[in-house]
């Protein structure tokens, strides 16, 4: 879905510098390469230095990137009311992301009225339908309690995911299958008996796919629910619950997405070998954002949901959940503390009067598990160093070491932050009262630690790039 904005973005610079002459058009150039190539922040200063609203529309678009929602509000929104109308699509954009679901429809709906790009009015109705789409599932918004969460690299997420004996295994997709490449995992029984992958077509596009153990090998590849399942949109990250039945997976699907990737369920009737019609799973599970993948272990109670919802490109969140048979719907009246639950935002809001300390220590002993394997330094998407001495760049160096200080006093912090919300559970509501304050500002100085990492991850990978071009 994002190929939308991304389009739409390049096709108003294009505008901007036909538009401003020959004055503007190397930094608005340098605006676009900067941003094509993820440099967010480059992009963000170089924008702001260009007058003009469309340079602000730019600008408050680049800070929905980074996630820096408050910025991005205060830059688009004034410009929505002024009547700019790439405003109108973005701030339409913005305010799905926050939640704001009727803002999000209203807005989008003045620039499909406004607009006489033909194409963009065909993005900006898919959007108005996902938006339309989240206002109707948001009353059954269902209470899942969050335990813990882990922020990692995106295609690293499956390292943080170790499923118990019974529920199956996870693999990169490249390491499956020797000598192919795809943005995907694949998911195996836990007889070692069938696979199930998202793998891409001739089109691009990924679809479902399963093979079945024959004697020693796993035979011919075949579509998973043929007609049912895939689209011509992205369907990808399968995972199979105990029961052998029920299928989870993940698609972009306008028609069936509220936002990006929303998880789908459906169920296997192996007397007519197909597949029923997939249902999006609803809130909190999917989200505005992209959710990408959930796995379940029955044997520890719990289950994970990997979702890039509130982070940065590149990133996603693995947010760990509590199993239930049922799942109820949120009664919350206050709206605000409602949408705090629906979103996970914080996952605090989601938690009941009960002791985690069982499912915490598991999920901690997991984490310990992921660790082991040593130290990765991804510096582009080909290159991935496994010791400060692969860098060749002194500043490079230097950058790397002080991200390793920073994240290791991010840790502590988050120890901290850790014995506070426990002992908060187990405080009365006078107690906790007092401890609340101190919870809010460790979230808030752990959110302030790692944008700085972020930065001095861009730093080093920029550094050691420009070196090895040398």
């Amino acid at each position: 879905m994002k190929v939308y904005s991304r389009v739409f973005f390049v096709g108003i610079l294009f505008c901007c510098s036909f538009c401003a002459g020959r004055g503007f058009a190397q930094t608005l150039q340098d605006g676009e390469q900067a941003f094509n190539e993820g440099r967010y922040k480059d992009a963000c200063a170089i924008f702001e230095q260009v007058k003009g609203s469309n340079s602000k529309v730019l600008l408050g678009y680049t800070y929905m990137i980074l996630g820096e929602y408050k910025k991005s509000e205060s830059t688009l929104k004034p410009l929505a009311k002024s009547g700019v109308l790439n405003a109108y699509y973005y701030y339409g954009l913005l305010c799905s992301k926050l939640y704001r679901f009727e803002e999000a429809s209203r807005n989008l709906n003045t620039f499909i009225l406004r607009t006489k790009n033909a194409q963009m009015k065909v993005n900006a109705q898919n959007y108005k339908n996902q938006a339309q789409r989240a206002i109707k599932m948001y009353p059954n918004a269902k209470e899942v309690e969050v335990i813990d969460s882990i922020v990692v690299v995106k295609e690293d997420f499956f390292k943080s995911v170790k499923l118990g004996k019974g529920n199956g295994y996870i693999y990169p997709f490249s390491s499956f299958f020797k000598g192919e490449s795809g943005m995907s995992v694949v998911y195996e029984t836990f007889k070692k008996d069938r696979i199930f992958y998202g793998k891409p077509t001739s089109n691009g596009d990924y679809n479902l796919y399963t093979q079945t153990m024959l004697v020693n090998k796993y035979g011919e590849e075949s579509e998973v629910g043929e007609g049912v399942i895939n689209t011509s949109s992205n369907e990808n990250y399968p995972f199979v619950a105990s029961d052998g039945s029920t299928l989870y997976f993940s698609t972009d699907n306008p028609e069936r997405s509220m936002g990006g990737y929303d998880l789908m369920i459906t169920q296997y009737n192996s007397g007519s070998n197909t597949y029923l019609l997939p249902e999006n799973m609803g809130m909190p599970f999917n989200s505005p954002f992209n959710d990408y993948a959930l796995y379940l272990d029955d044997e520890k109670g719990i289950g994970w949901i990997v979702s890039d919802r509130f982070q940065p490109e590149g990133k996603v969140c693995i947010y760990v959940f509590v199993q239930k048979e049922t799942f109820q719907n949120i009664e919350e009246q206050n709206n605000s503390l409602k949408m705090q639950k629906a979103s996970w935002s914080p996952i605090k809001s989601t938690w009941k009067e009960t002791n985690y300390d069982a499912l915490l220590e598991k999920v901690s002993m997991q984490k310990k598990e992921a660790k082991r394997g040593g130290v990765e330094i991804p510096i582009s998407n080909a290159v991935v160093y496994y010791s400060k001495k692969n860098f060749k760049s002194k500043e490079a160096r230097e950058q790397y070491e002080k991200s390793v200080l920073l994240s290791n006093s991010i840790a502590n912090f988050e120890k901290q932050l850790d014995k506070q919300r426990t002992k908060y559970r187990m405080s009365s509501n006078t107690e906790k009262k007092n401890i609340e304050p101190s919870i809010l500002s460790l979230e808030d100085t752990i959110f302030s630690m790692k944008n700085t990492m972020r930065d001095l991850e861009m730093k080093y990978r920029n550094a050691e790039i420009q070196m090895m071009r040398k």
